[in-house]
């Protein structure tokens, strides 16, 4: 079998023509970036959009990353946070985490660290690495008596879960700044 991504783009094309979400999403990315046909926003936001309205979250979460990033005009974080806010509500751990982060940065809404924390913890519950680690990030600007045991159980699901920056991160700058543990004692 011939493979190569025009290939794929053309069976891909076949199935979302016939609403198949998963379809829509490749096709989304695949215009996006420009992976078997020239790069086409355009046709990207479309994909995404078909994908979108039949309440598919990956689809969703998609077109708030569309959004936030400026795709196709400017960006716009509000539209960016009502997109990733439907895709988290139906429990989509990407668009959890992005939710925690527009919330954590006050962008496109009120900065709201609470709000920001539930939205990681909803993501962390799924193994998400990132938002296991701005869990961590944010424990850490809270601030805890018992800097030895405050930190590394946020940190380690993400190291556990094979994430090598987070290792990397985890032996060299958490150990580093203040976390009163050796080294030794705690292994990922």
């Amino acid at each position: 079998m011939e493979r190569s991504f025009d290939t794929a783009l053309s069976w891909y094309r076949k199935a979302a023509e016939q609403n198949y979400t998963p379809a829509q999403n490749i096709l989304g990315f695949m215009y996006r970036v420009g992976y078997g046909a020239a790069q086409n926003v355009a046709e990207s936001i479309k994909w995404y959009r078909r994908s979108a309205s039949q309440g598919d979250a990956a689809g969703e979460n998609a077109l708030g990353y569309m959004y936030q990033n400026g795709y196709g005009d400017r960006k716009n974080f509000q539209i960016a946070e009502r997109w990733y806010r439907k895709a988290a509500e139906h429990g989509y751990a990407e668009a959890q985490y992005n939710l925690g982060y527009l919330y954590e940065k006050g962008l496109g809404t009120n900065k709201d660290e609470a709000e920001a924390l539930k939205w990681y913890r909803d993501a962390a519950a799924q193994a998400h690495a990132g938002a296991q680690f701005r869990l961590g990030k944010c424990t850490k600007k809270v601030g805890s008596s018992n800097k030895a045991t405050a930190r590394p159980p946020i940190f380690t699901g993400a190291a556990r879960n094979k994430d090598s920056w987070m290792r990397r991160w985890l032996t060299r700058d958490c150990w580093n700044q203040d976390v009163a543990l050796h080294r030794t004692t705690w292994k990922p």
